[in-house]
């Protein structure tokens, strides 16, 4: 995943289709690939915590990015998530393979530690 460092504070990225599908979302149905190459600075916002969420999500852990996690970002900082936001849809239409296979490895093994500490402690909501 790609990496990009706001404010002090390091995120990954990560553009997939569940992403593809929240931009659609975020911005009303607009073609989303038109969204990218639309380089304006409140674009860049939303798109960078899509992408970040879209990263912890995968990484197991709670969406929590928010645009006031990156509000009042100096423009070396904007600069920076325009750059990454590139580097992940790059990333994207790469696929990792092992011996011609593709590989999801890292989210299979987070899933499975999900899992199992839901079967633990029981599944969240269960009482």
């Amino acid at each position: 995943m790609v990496k990009c460092k706001v404010k002090g504070k390091e995120y990954e990225l990560r553009l997939d289709l569940d992403a593809l599908e929240t931009l659609e979302g975020v911005f009303e149905g607009e073609n989303v690939m038109e969204v990218f190459r639309k380089r304006s600075f409140s674009n860049v916002k939303k798109i960078f915590v899509v992408m970040a969420n879209c990263a912890r999500d995968y990484n197991g852990q709670p969406q929590d990015v928010t645009e006031k996690d990156v509000k009042h970002a100096s423009m070396a900082d904007a600069a920076a998530m325009a750059d990454a936001i590139l580097a992940a849809q790059e990333e994207a239409f790469k696929t990792e393979t092992v011996n011609g296979a593709a590989d999801d490895s890292h989210h299979d093994e987070v899933m499975e530690m999900i899992e199992e500490a839901e079967e633990k402690n029981g599944a969240p909501g269960e009482g």
